[in-house]
């Protein structure tokens, strides 16, 4: 990361995102719900396509790894590894967990 709020900001925007989910789901009768994974490390990262249709896409342990933690996760949830938490700052960590508790968006899981 390149300040050391950023975990915090993911966090937040992560929170918000399954929460947009939900009321999408909830407006339109849909039976929609998304599972989010969080971990720090390494990833590649590589485009392909063609000019008119390009790709792009991410791979390595990083990727795996936040992979495996969606799977882990409830619908609607948030699971992140604690090397994610390790770098988050004690007072954010805090606030991160209270709101967590409340929404209950969060679990962590250990490599």
């Amino acid at each position: 990361f390149a300040r050391t709020d950023d975990p915090v900001h993911l966090f937040e925007f992560l929170v918000q995102l399954v929460k947009g989910v939900r009321k999408l789901a909830d407006v339109e009768l849909l039976q929609l719900a998304v599972r989010v994974g969080v971990h720090v490390g390494s990833v590649i990262v590589g485009g392909w396509g063609t000019r008119q249709h390009p790709r792009l896409t991410t791979w390595g342990e990083g990727c795996d790894v936040a992979k495996l933690c969606a799977r882990y996760a409830e619908p609607g949830g948030i699971v992140a590894t604690e090397r994610f938490l390790e770098m988050v700052p004690e007072p954010a960590k805090e606030a991160m967990h209270a709101a967590a508790a409340h929404s209950r968006v969060i679990g962590t899981i250990s490599q």
